[in-house]
């Protein structure tokens, strides 16, 4: 009975409330006919329009727009002013409520407040992954996006920031999800290098970047038990790194070139000048690339390529203990000394705990109290060698990584398109503008042909100087070039009677017996392309 009297006493008083805020709200619309309402608004909007006079004489233009956007919340039909409007009265909602349980003494508005605590709190651990997840995957690739942008400004004609920010401004959309893929693709690529570095050295060397295929790595978890600072400076610590590798590592080397080597930048891009009057372009991309990544295998080599490098490169450092491992004497000397290190990626970070503990031939540690009592598992660590100066040679290694790096890049894009540049222009004595993805693709061919050519060459010297009778059979020689030519000689048969003659007469056939007698009769004699009719019956 108790409790059924305070809820009747608390109902009816919310009910009195409510009908003197309603009774008040209408005395004072009663009170302003609309004659004197249009009024009001007619000066509001006047003082709004003599402030904004006064802002712009004051070189204040930049505060009229704040301004001009915030009224535009207001009566704007935009999507975006509208979820404004909305999440406004959300917040007014959310805060007369708060205000009005905290001011309740009753039992009853106590166990709602507690209630809507509870609803809160879970609405606002929603949020904090919400939040982060809208981070990771939207607002950090969006960012990637804008400074790989402006990193590679100097590739196209005529592109500068202005012109980017009005082709946003004309095409919001477009823009963003430009950005955004542009930016998700780089952070992709760049995983799959980190997971490359993963695969070359030990396990453990890059424990400071946590791995995705790591079972115990559960990302949510961490985002809902780590405080958001914690969060927020990790997400920065990352937003650095990729800002780094962006604007020193790409953008560096781009604006390198364009402003100390004339001729190679701007790319040459015109999209509406075909190579030829056929799709040949079209064929080379379907057929003969598909065909010659699979057979050449680049990833292969690339991976056998950086792995050399890096073992050489920590060869000269004397860092191959701690690269890849076990004891190497001939790197080692009085100077360094042994570590503990850890050898697993997704050790536990202890925070104000070294990494790279010292320790004595044995393994034990020279200085038992760096590691606190039940923190000492030595089960995620092993023992490698590091020389003096560890942390300078590691930033030289790193400078090294992208100085190499950015040599190799520029040897496999800009030799080949300045090859291509120069079989279009000087050899083929092409009029027309030709695209720098053909001019690339051409030079590549021409590089990779030569490189092949001098490595059979090379192979064969060495298999030569190598034998110990140093007599040349020239009839084996000749035997072997006759086998040669004739295996040439029937590929180059196949290809042309199979592949050119054979087509040709079968769509000349269609063309002159089936195709013409339908065409309207005209005085001008019929042109049959032999390359256009070829390809069509292919």
């Amino acid at each position: 009975m108790f409790v059924n009297s305070v809820l009747m006493h608390y109902v009816q008083d919310v009910s009195d409330k409510t009908e003197d805020l309603l009774g008040y709200a209408a005395a004072i619309v009663a009170k302003i006919d609309p004659p004197e309402s249009e009024i009001i608004a007619n000066s509001t909007i006047s003082s709004v329009n003599n402030f904004s006079e006064f802002l712009k004489a004051q070189n204040l233009t930049w505060l009229v727009k704040i301004i001009d956007r915030w009224n535009g919340f207001a009566y704007g039909n935009t999507p975006t002013d509208k979820i404004v409007c909305i999440l406004c009265g959300y917040t007014v909602i959310i805060f007369l409520c708060a205000y009005y349980l905290a001011k309740t003494r009753n039992a009853y508005g106590a166990t709602v407040g507690r209630a809507v605590q509870e609803g809160l709190r879970q609405q606002g651990i929603v949020l904090k992954v919400a939040f982060f997840v809208a981070i990771e995957l939207v607002i950090f690739p969006i960012i990637c996006g804008i400074l790989l942008d402006l990193s590679t400004l100097p590739l196209f004609a005529e592109a500068t920031p202005s012109t980017r920010l009005e082709f946003y401004l004309e095409s919001p959309i477009t823009s963003t999800f430009l950005h955004w893929f542009t930016g998700t693709a780089f952070m992709f690529h760049f995983a799959v290098f980190v997971s490359l570095c993963r695969e070359i050295v030990r396990n453990g060397v890059m424990w400071f970047i946590r791995d995705p295929n790591d079972p115990q790595f559960h990302p949510i978890k961490e985002i809902l038990d780590r405080p958001v600072w914690t969060q927020l400076k990790k997400i920065g610590a990352s937003g650095i790194m990729y800002s780094a590798m962006i604007v020193f590592g790409l953008g560096s080397v781009i604006y390198f070139l364009r402003y100390c080597f004339d001729g190679i930048l701007p790319l040459q891009l015109p999209f509406m000048e075909p190579i030829s009057d056929f799709p040949a372009d079209l064929l080379v991309f379907h057929i003969v690339v598909p065909v010659t990544v699979t057979w050449a295998k680049p990833k292969r080599l690339f991976r056998k390529l950086f792995e050399n490098w890096w073992k050489v490169t920590s060869r000269v450092l004397r860092l191959t203990s701690f690269m890849f491992g076990g004891r190497h004497y001939d790197e080692e000397g009085t100077d360094g000394g042994l570590v503990r290190a850890p050898s697993y990626d997704g050790i536990t970070v202890v925070p104000g705990r070294r990494m790279l503990i010292p320790v004595n031939e044995d393994g034990t540690l020279k200085n038992p109290g760096e590691v606190p009592v039940g923190q000492d598992d030595q089960l995620n660590y092993t023992v490698v060698y590091i020389p003096p100066n560890f942390k300078a040679r590691v930033i030289i290694f790193l400078f090294l990584m992208w100085f190499c790096g950015s040599l190799f890049c520029c040897s496999v894009t800009v030799l080949p398109l300045l090859t291509g540049r120069y079989i279009f222009k000087s050899i083929l004595h092409h009029q027309r503008a030709v695209h720098d993805l053909y001019t690339f693709t051409v030079g590549l061919y021409v590089l990779w042909a030569h490189y092949v050519a001098i490595e059979w060459i090379t192979n064969k010297i060495q298999a030569i100087a190598e034998r110990q009778d140093r007599n040349i059979d020239w009839a084996m020689v000749r035997q072997k070039m006759l086998q040669g030519i004739i295996v040439v000689a029937k590929i180059l048969y196949l290809v042309i009677f199979f592949g050119m003659v054979i087509p040709f007469l079968l769509s000349l056939v269609i063309e002159l017996y089936i195709i013409l007698p339908w065409k309207n009769p005209t005085t001008d004699i019929p042109v049959i392309s032999f390359l256009q009719v070829t390809i069509t019956s292919l």
